[in-house]
Protein backbone atom coordinates (compact mmCIF):
# COMPACT_ATOMS: atom_id res chain seq x y z
CA UNK A 1 0.00 0.00 0.00
CA UNK A 2 1.72 3.61 -0.78
CA UNK A 3 1.84 5.61 1.14
CA UNK A 4 1.80 9.86 1.38
CA UNK A 5 5.80 10.13 0.63
CA UNK A 6 5.68 7.98 -2.15
CA UNK A 7 3.09 10.62 -3.92
CA UNK A 8 5.19 13.24 -2.92
CA UNK A 9 7.91 11.78 -4.51
CA UNK A 10 5.84 11.06 -7.92
CA UNK A 11 4.33 14.62 -8.02
CA UNK A 12 7.70 16.33 -6.61
CA UNK A 13 6.38 18.25 -3.92
CA UNK A 14 6.45 17.90 -0.16
CA UNK A 15 4.61 15.45 2.05
CA UNK A 16 2.89 18.81 3.44
CA UNK A 17 1.78 19.48 -0.04
CA UNK A 18 -0.12 16.71 -0.32
CA UNK A 19 -1.08 16.18 2.90
CA UNK A 20 -3.06 19.50 2.52
CA UNK A 21 -4.57 18.43 -0.82
CA UNK A 22 -5.98 16.21 0.91
CA UNK A 23 -7.32 17.73 3.41
CA UNK A 24 -8.59 20.34 0.99
CA UNK A 25 -6.24 23.11 2.13
CA UNK A 26 -8.01 26.49 0.88
CA UNK A 27 -3.90 27.04 -0.45
CA UNK A 28 -3.52 24.61 -2.36
CA UNK A 29 -4.14 25.37 -6.17
CA UNK A 30 -6.49 23.53 -7.60
CA UNK A 31 -4.46 21.78 -10.64
CA UNK A 32 -1.97 20.85 -8.22
CA UNK A 33 -4.88 19.19 -6.23
CA UNK A 34 -5.74 17.30 -8.73
CA UNK A 35 -2.78 16.34 -10.30
CA UNK A 36 -2.07 15.03 -6.12
CA UNK A 37 -5.52 13.19 -6.34
CA UNK A 38 -4.88 11.20 -9.70
CA UNK A 39 -1.81 9.95 -8.26
CA UNK A 40 -2.81 8.68 -5.17
CA UNK A 41 -5.95 6.69 -7.01
CA UNK A 42 -3.26 5.03 -9.74
CA UNK A 43 -1.40 4.27 -6.62
CA UNK A 44 -4.02 2.85 -4.55
CA UNK A 45 -3.44 5.38 -1.63
CA UNK A 46 -6.37 5.54 0.87
CA UNK A 47 -6.14 8.19 3.05
CA UNK A 48 -8.04 7.82 6.90
CA UNK A 49 -11.24 9.92 6.76
CA UNK A 50 -11.20 10.04 10.20
CA UNK A 51 -7.74 11.62 10.79
CA UNK A 52 -9.55 14.65 7.84
CA UNK A 53 -9.51 17.91 9.62
CA UNK A 54 -13.09 17.63 7.71
CA UNK A 55 -14.58 15.70 9.86
CA UNK A 56 -17.40 15.57 12.37
CA UNK A 57 -18.43 13.46 15.25
CA UNK A 58 -21.88 12.42 16.04
CA UNK A 59 -22.56 10.51 19.29
CA UNK A 60 -25.64 9.13 20.41
CA UNK A 61 -26.16 8.70 24.28
CA UNK A 62 -28.86 5.74 23.39
CA UNK A 63 -28.30 4.65 20.26
CA UNK A 64 -31.45 3.23 19.11
CA UNK A 65 -32.53 3.36 15.09
CA UNK A 66 -35.80 4.44 15.10
CA UNK A 67 -37.80 5.98 12.67
CA UNK A 68 -36.90 9.19 14.84
CA UNK A 69 -32.85 8.97 14.98
CA UNK A 70 -32.80 7.79 11.11
CA UNK A 71 -34.56 11.17 9.67
CA UNK A 72 -32.81 12.87 12.20
CA UNK A 73 -29.26 11.52 11.41
CA UNK A 74 -30.24 11.50 7.40
CA UNK A 75 -31.58 14.92 7.14
CA UNK A 76 -27.92 15.90 9.49
CA UNK A 77 -25.74 14.00 7.44
CA UNK A 78 -27.01 15.87 4.39
CA UNK A 79 -26.45 19.30 5.87
CA UNK A 80 -23.06 18.34 6.77
CA UNK A 81 -21.63 16.75 3.60
CA UNK A 82 -23.47 19.80 1.06
CA UNK A 83 -20.59 21.85 3.24
CA UNK A 84 -18.44 19.65 1.94
CA UNK A 85 -17.27 17.95 5.29
CA UNK A 86 -17.87 13.54 6.82
CA UNK A 87 -20.05 12.60 9.78
CA UNK A 88 -18.84 9.93 11.69
CA UNK A 89 -20.80 7.77 14.43
CA UNK A 90 -19.46 7.53 17.48
CA UNK A 91 -20.08 5.16 20.99
CA UNK A 92 -20.32 6.85 23.85
CA UNK A 93 -17.42 4.27 25.08
CA UNK A 94 -14.66 5.47 22.65
CA UNK A 95 -14.55 8.90 24.05
CA UNK A 96 -11.36 8.34 25.95
CA UNK A 97 -9.78 7.42 22.98
CA UNK A 98 -10.84 10.97 21.04
CA UNK A 99 -8.58 14.15 21.57
CA UNK A 100 -9.37 17.80 20.54
CA UNK A 101 -7.30 16.70 16.74
CA UNK A 102 -9.56 13.76 16.08
CA UNK A 103 -12.74 15.90 14.82
CA UNK A 104 -13.69 19.41 14.24
CA UNK A 105 -16.61 19.51 16.36
CA UNK A 106 -19.01 16.73 17.57
CA UNK A 107 -22.90 16.57 17.52
CA UNK A 108 -24.41 15.06 20.38
CA UNK A 109 -28.53 13.85 20.07
CA UNK A 110 -29.28 13.40 23.76
CA UNK A 111 -27.60 14.37 26.95
CA UNK A 112 -25.69 11.58 28.98
CA UNK A 113 -23.77 11.10 31.99
CA UNK A 114 -20.01 11.82 30.61
CA UNK A 115 -20.51 15.62 29.51
CA UNK A 116 -17.37 16.95 31.06
CA UNK A 117 -15.18 14.41 29.30
CA UNK A 118 -16.40 16.00 26.32
CA UNK A 119 -15.99 19.38 27.36
CA UNK A 120 -12.15 19.32 27.85
CA UNK A 121 -11.65 18.26 24.19
CA UNK A 122 -11.81 21.75 23.23
CA UNK A 123 -13.74 21.69 20.51
CA UNK A 124 -17.08 22.90 19.20
CA UNK A 125 -19.99 20.42 21.13
CA UNK A 126 -23.48 21.28 19.51
CA UNK A 127 -26.94 18.92 20.68
CA UNK A 128 -29.38 18.55 18.23
CA UNK A 129 -33.23 18.42 19.16
CA UNK A 130 -32.39 18.54 22.77
CA UNK A 131 -30.82 21.35 25.30
CA UNK A 132 -28.55 21.97 28.05
CA UNK A 133 -27.45 25.32 29.68
CA UNK A 134 -24.12 26.19 28.71
CA UNK A 135 -24.06 24.54 25.05
CA UNK A 136 -25.46 25.52 21.81
CA UNK A 137 -28.22 23.67 20.45
CA UNK A 138 -30.99 23.40 17.71
CA UNK A 139 -34.40 22.15 18.60
CA UNK A 140 -37.64 21.80 17.44
CA UNK A 141 -40.34 23.83 19.11
CA UNK A 142 -41.75 21.08 20.90
CA UNK A 143 -44.09 22.85 22.89
CA UNK A 144 -45.91 24.37 19.69
CA UNK A 145 -46.00 20.49 18.31
CA UNK A 146 -48.55 20.05 20.92
CA UNK A 147 -50.43 23.67 20.72
CA UNK A 148 -51.07 22.17 17.51
CA UNK A 149 -52.25 18.89 17.86
CA UNK A 150 -54.66 19.53 21.12
CA UNK A 151 -55.79 23.00 18.95
CA UNK A 152 -57.35 21.03 15.99
CA UNK A 153 -58.60 18.01 18.31
CA UNK A 154 -60.19 21.00 20.24
CA UNK A 155 -61.88 22.84 16.95
CA UNK A 156 -63.20 18.87 16.52
CA UNK A 157 -65.40 19.37 19.81
CA UNK A 158 -63.16 17.99 21.88
CA UNK A 159 -62.93 18.27 25.36
CA UNK A 160 -61.31 14.70 26.95
CA UNK A 161 -58.50 14.80 25.33
CA UNK A 162 -55.60 12.69 26.75
CA UNK A 163 -52.11 13.18 26.31
CA UNK A 164 -49.22 9.59 26.44
CA UNK A 165 -45.98 10.47 26.76
CA UNK A 166 -42.39 9.53 27.89
CA UNK A 167 -41.45 9.09 31.18
CA UNK A 168 -40.92 12.00 33.76
CA UNK A 169 -37.34 13.94 32.98
CA UNK A 170 -37.84 13.20 29.03
CA UNK A 171 -36.59 16.77 27.51
CA UNK A 172 -39.03 16.91 24.70
CA UNK A 173 -41.92 15.31 26.19
CA UNK A 174 -41.77 17.45 29.24
CA UNK A 175 -42.32 20.34 26.82
CA UNK A 176 -44.80 18.87 24.84
CA UNK A 177 -46.58 18.35 28.37
CA UNK A 178 -46.26 21.68 28.95
CA UNK A 179 -48.00 22.31 25.62
CA UNK A 180 -50.82 20.42 26.11
CA UNK A 181 -51.37 21.86 29.70
CA UNK A 182 -51.27 25.70 28.66
CA UNK A 183 -53.43 24.78 25.30
CA UNK A 184 -55.98 23.89 27.20
CA UNK A 185 -56.00 26.50 29.74
CA UNK A 186 -56.39 29.07 26.48
CA UNK A 187 -59.36 27.36 25.44
CA UNK A 188 -60.66 27.37 29.16
CA UNK A 189 -60.32 23.33 29.90
CA UNK A 190 -59.15 22.39 33.20
CA UNK A 191 -56.66 19.98 32.91
CA UNK A 192 -57.63 16.66 34.38
CA UNK A 193 -54.59 14.37 35.69
CA UNK A 194 -56.54 10.97 34.80
CA UNK A 195 -56.16 12.13 31.25
CA UNK A 196 -52.34 12.47 31.40
CA UNK A 197 -49.76 8.70 31.06
CA UNK A 198 -46.91 8.09 31.24
CA UNK A 199 -44.90 5.05 29.07
CA UNK A 200 -42.08 3.95 29.26
CA UNK A 201 -41.77 1.37 26.97
CA UNK A 202 -43.35 0.48 24.20
CA UNK A 203 -45.74 -2.42 25.70
CA UNK A 204 -46.85 0.22 28.26
CA UNK A 205 -49.08 1.99 25.99
CA UNK A 206 -51.36 -0.45 25.68
CA UNK A 207 -52.22 0.05 29.44
CA UNK A 208 -52.63 3.67 29.42
CA UNK A 209 -54.76 3.55 26.08
CA UNK A 210 -57.25 1.18 28.13
CA UNK A 211 -57.16 3.31 31.20
CA UNK A 212 -57.41 6.61 29.06
CA UNK A 213 -60.55 4.97 27.23
CA UNK A 214 -61.85 4.27 30.79
CA UNK A 215 -61.52 7.20 31.49
CA UNK A 216 -63.82 8.45 29.01
CA UNK A 217 -60.89 10.42 26.41
CA UNK A 218 -62.57 10.86 23.42
CA UNK A 219 -59.45 11.63 22.46
CA UNK A 220 -55.57 11.09 22.53
CA UNK A 221 -52.22 12.63 21.56
CA UNK A 222 -49.51 9.48 21.82
CA UNK A 223 -45.93 11.41 21.99
CA UNK A 224 -42.65 9.45 20.02
CA UNK A 225 -42.25 9.07 16.19
CA UNK A 226 -41.71 5.39 16.88
CA UNK A 227 -45.18 4.66 18.73
CA UNK A 228 -47.45 4.69 16.07
CA UNK A 229 -47.30 0.82 14.79
CA UNK A 230 -47.77 0.23 19.27
CA UNK A 231 -50.98 2.26 19.06
CA UNK A 232 -52.65 1.22 15.97
CA UNK A 233 -51.78 -2.85 17.21
CA UNK A 234 -53.36 -2.13 20.58
CA UNK A 235 -56.30 -0.66 19.79
CA UNK A 236 -57.10 -2.75 16.87
CA UNK A 237 -56.55 -5.71 19.41
CA UNK A 238 -59.07 -4.33 22.33
CA UNK A 239 -61.52 -3.52 19.19
CA UNK A 240 -61.45 0.37 20.23
CA UNK A 241 -62.28 1.72 16.90
CA UNK A 242 -60.72 5.05 15.83
CA UNK A 243 -62.04 7.68 15.29
CA UNK A 244 -65.28 6.64 16.12
CA UNK A 245 -64.55 5.21 19.79
CA UNK A 246 -61.17 7.57 20.40
CA UNK A 247 -59.49 9.86 17.99
CA UNK A 248 -55.98 9.87 17.38
CA UNK A 249 -53.15 12.07 16.78
CA UNK A 250 -49.35 10.74 16.94
CA UNK A 251 -46.08 12.04 15.86
CA UNK A 252 -45.19 11.85 12.25
CA UNK A 253 -43.55 8.57 11.03
CA UNK A 254 -44.79 8.55 7.70
CA UNK A 255 -43.18 4.53 7.00
CA UNK A 256 -46.47 3.51 9.27
CA UNK A 257 -48.84 6.73 10.26
CA UNK A 258 -50.53 6.64 6.50
CA UNK A 259 -50.74 3.10 6.05
CA UNK A 260 -52.84 2.63 9.43
CA UNK A 261 -56.73 1.82 9.58
CA UNK A 262 -57.74 4.24 9.47
CA UNK A 263 -54.28 6.81 8.01
CA UNK A 264 -53.58 8.96 11.55
CA UNK A 265 -53.38 12.62 11.76
CA UNK A 266 -49.71 13.55 12.85
CA UNK A 267 -47.57 16.33 14.16
CA UNK A 268 -44.56 16.57 11.80
CA UNK A 269 -41.46 17.90 13.11
CA UNK A 270 -38.99 19.53 10.21
CA UNK A 271 -36.01 17.67 10.01
CA UNK A 272 -34.43 18.78 7.16
CA UNK A 273 -34.33 22.77 8.30
CA UNK A 274 -33.25 21.29 12.12
CA UNK A 275 -30.29 19.66 9.84
CA UNK A 276 -29.44 22.20 7.98
CA UNK A 277 -29.83 25.02 10.54
CA UNK A 278 -27.44 22.45 12.77
CA UNK A 279 -24.73 21.97 10.38
CA UNK A 280 -24.54 25.99 9.68
CA UNK A 281 -24.31 27.19 13.21
CA UNK A 282 -21.61 24.32 13.51
CA UNK A 283 -19.84 25.65 10.98
CA UNK A 284 -19.93 29.35 12.18
CA UNK A 285 -18.60 27.79 15.12
CA UNK A 286 -15.53 25.88 13.78
CA UNK A 287 -14.84 29.21 11.64
CA UNK A 288 -14.49 30.72 14.93
CA UNK A 289 -17.60 33.10 13.47
CA UNK A 290 -19.62 32.31 16.93
CA UNK A 291 -18.09 32.89 20.25
CA UNK A 292 -18.03 28.85 22.22
CA UNK A 293 -18.41 30.65 25.55
CA UNK A 294 -21.71 32.60 24.34
CA UNK A 295 -23.86 29.04 24.15
CA UNK A 296 -27.72 29.71 23.17
CA UNK A 297 -30.44 27.55 21.77
CA UNK A 298 -31.92 27.99 18.44
CA UNK A 299 -35.32 27.20 17.97
CA UNK A 300 -37.33 25.85 14.73
CA UNK A 301 -40.25 26.14 14.60
CA UNK A 302 -41.00 23.99 11.74
CA UNK A 303 -44.16 21.96 13.05
CA UNK A 304 -47.01 21.26 10.81
CA UNK A 305 -50.37 18.66 10.97
CA UNK A 306 -50.77 15.97 8.26
CA UNK A 307 -54.43 15.96 8.19
CA UNK A 308 -55.60 12.00 7.45
CA UNK A 309 -58.58 10.64 8.59
CA UNK A 310 -58.09 9.55 12.32
CA UNK A 311 -59.91 12.13 14.19
CA UNK A 312 -64.01 12.50 14.36
CA UNK A 313 -65.56 16.31 14.77
CA UNK A 314 -67.85 15.19 17.67
CA UNK A 315 -69.68 18.86 18.13
CA UNK A 316 -70.63 21.76 15.81
CA UNK A 317 -67.51 24.06 17.84
CA UNK A 318 -65.68 25.66 14.90
CA UNK A 319 -62.54 27.79 15.05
Amino acid sequence: MSKISDIAKTVGVSTATVSRAFNQHPYVNEALRKKILEVGQKMNYAPTISSLRRNFGIVFGNFKFGYYQRHLLYHLTNGILAKGYNLQIVNSNQLPFIHKNTYCGMFLLSNFSRMEELQKLGIPLMFVNYALDGFYSVTTDHKLSMEIAVSHLIKHGHRKIAFVRAKKGHWGSDLREKGYRETLSKYNIAFDPKLLAFYYKPDDIEKRLLKLVSAKATAVVVDGEENTPAVNYFLNKNHIRVPDDLSVICFEDEEHSQYTNPPYTAVKQDFGALGMVAASIMLQLISQKKNLQIATNTVIPGNSLVIRESVRTISDISS
